[in-house]
Formats: C-alpha cells, structure tokens, sequence
C-alpha cells in the first residue's frame, strides 16, 4: 500500500504534520497473500487499538443528566497516549521465503504506523529468478508528545424519567484521496433521586452506554512493480461502552469519576486487482486480503469541570489499553 501520510485513514488529521512523505507495504505481495497480511496487522495493529480506545472516550464529564428536552452542545479532543514499545516490530526474515535484508540480517526491527518516518531497511525478494527490491514501511512520526488524537461534535438532549441521550458526529470529509466519518449514539440515566433524601448529598450517580462508528475510504497511489486497477483501502471501526459514573454537585467547580468495561473491532480491507510481472507468468490478486483487530478491558476515568453560566470545560485522564487525555468543551442551551 502507498499513502500518503498526511491522511493515514485520515484518522489522525488533527496532529499530522502535512508533508508527502508515503507509506508502502503492498510490495510485500509478490512474497504472497499470507506473508503480505502478516505484516499489514502488526503494522496497522497499535493505529486500531489507539483508535478503537479513543472513539469509546469523551462521552461525559458528570452524572448529572439534563432536564427533559434540554441540549448541550460539545466539543471533546482525545489524545491517546502511544506505549513505546507499539512503535515498531521484529520481522524475522529467516521465516520468510525469499526475502532477505540488503546488507544481510535475519533479525530486523522496522516502524509500526506509529512509529519512525525513517529506516534504513531495504529489502530484496527473489521470486523466478526476477529480483524486486523494496523498501521497509515507516512510520508517521508521531509529535512528541506521542498522543494519538481523536475529536468529536457532541449534541446532547435531556428525556424523561432522568435520562439522557447523547449524539457524536464527525462529518465525512474528503480530504486528497480519502475520506472519513464519524457517528455515534449514548445513553445516560441517573439513578440517585435528587429530590429524595439524597437531595443533601452532592453527589450523582448514573449508569452510560454508548456506540461509535468510524468508516473510512483511501484510494491508494499508482507506482512500483505492483500495477493494477482500482487500488484502495476500506476501513471501519466499531466501538462500545458501558460505565458507572459518578459527579459532584456544586456550582462552579466539580469532580466526576467512571469505572466500565470498553470493547471494539477494527477491519481493514486491501480491495482492487495487483498485478506483479515476472519473467514468464503474471502474478494478480484480487481483493487480497483484510486485517482484523479486537480491544477490550476495564477502564478508569478521573477529571475535573468548571461552570460558568451556560459555559463548562472539563479535562479528564483514563486509564484503559491505550491511556487516553480528554478536553471539552459544552455549551448549555436552556
């Protein structure tokens, strides 16, 4: 696959640096299918959990659910923090038929997506007596504070019975080759009685599910010994959320608070028809294959809020697979 990767997935738009620097792992097609998979998920592996792990952050920063046909609108920014050692892979290439490093090696390290842009890694793979020489995937470089951004539009409306409904949006954008989007839906309900003897207790209590959807599309560049038509890749992520939260209750300045359990699935698919040219047959695949990957586990969220008027700001840490930093901000429409 080449890419440019300033638009990843266009996952990352809101901290990459646009440069046309490109991405290439489709090279790997003329060692076959399975070897070309293998290295397409370890390489794309910590991109999905970091993701998978934002898109379930965000969702809140009380307990308090707003009163019947109430809105608030909201703006969450997630950064999650990338673990070193997701930053690159050993590729052992005495497991690999026909492929060897120039300069020799049978142990390389290479970059994972969100590793180095730089490596000096070349590869030299030998197929019918044709020999194609390539270079290793690099990564995107990521800034130095190594967060993993994600960002929503939220509009939340207050029902009955102390409940509450919330909306995630991103719009889908096309942005050079590629597009993403965004969607989501959660569900809040309060289940402490303001108004009952825990009226003199500043403190809520809810319960929250929640549902995200990322889809993303990329038609990848022409170029190399892999030709062929309608070269792209189609992404999709699906995250879920179920917490217990809890908020003070004061009028300016609160802290609030969520245990719950996170789980997600990511799907990458190669789609088009590669073709490779040797010296007697052509290689060709058609769809080639898709990359899977699964998150879940606990999660623990702490974070803090200022009110003023209609106006709040919150900022919360969550501690999960891919620690994750939050930063709001909402607007209270009465």
């Amino acid at each position: 696959m080449r890419f440019k990767y300033s638009i990843l997935f266009i996952f990352l738009i809101f901290s990459l640096k646009g440069t046309s620097q490109e991405i290439t792992i489709k090279d790997f097609l003329i060692l076959g299918v399975e070897v070309s998979e293998d290295v397409s998920e370890r390489y794309l592996k910590p991109v999905s959990e970091g993701i998978l792990y934002g898109l379930s952050s965000g969702w809140y920063y009380e307990a308090k659910v707003l009163q019947p046909w109430k809105f608030r609108f909201s703006i969450a920014a997630n950064g999650s923090l990338v673990p070193s050692d997701t930053k690159s892979f050993n590729l052992d290439i005495a497991a690999i038929d026909n492929l060897e490093v120039l300069g020799g090696g049978q142990q390389v390290r290479i970059p994972t997506i969100l590793g180095s842009r730089d490596s000096d890694v070349t590869f030299q793979a030998t197929v019918d007596g044709q020999t194609f020489t390539f270079d290793a995937p690099t990564g995107i470089g990521l800034l130095q504070l190594d967060l993993l951004p994600t960002a929503f539009i939220h509009v939340g409306m207050g029902l009955p019975w102390k409940s509450e409904v919330q909306f995630r949006y991103f719009p889908k954008l096309g942005l050079g080759e590629g597009s993403v989007g965004v969607v989501g839906l959660g569900f809040k309900h309060q289940i402490n009685d303001v108004n009952g003897p825990w009226k003199s207790i500043p403190l809520d209590l809810s319960l929250m599910g929640a549902y995200t959807r990322l889809d993303a599309e990329y038609n990848l560049a022409e170029g190399g010994f892999v030709t062929g038509p309608d070269h792209r890749i189609e992404g999709a992520m699906n995250a879920w959320l179920f917490e217990l939260l809890t908020s003070t209750r004061y009028e300016h300045w609160n802290l609030f608070g969520g245990i719950g359990y996170v789980f997600g699935n990511s799907l990458y698919e190669l789609l088009g028809t590669y073709q490779i040219d040797l010296p007697n047959r052509t290689l060709e695949f058609t769809d080639p294959f898709d990359v899977r990957e699964n998150v879940s586990g606990m999660r623990l969220t702490a974070g803090g809020s200022y009110t003023f008027r209609r106006f709040s700001t919150h900022l919360s840490y969550t501690f999960q697979g891919f620690n994750n930093l939050t930063l709001g901000l909402h607007y209270n429409l009465n």
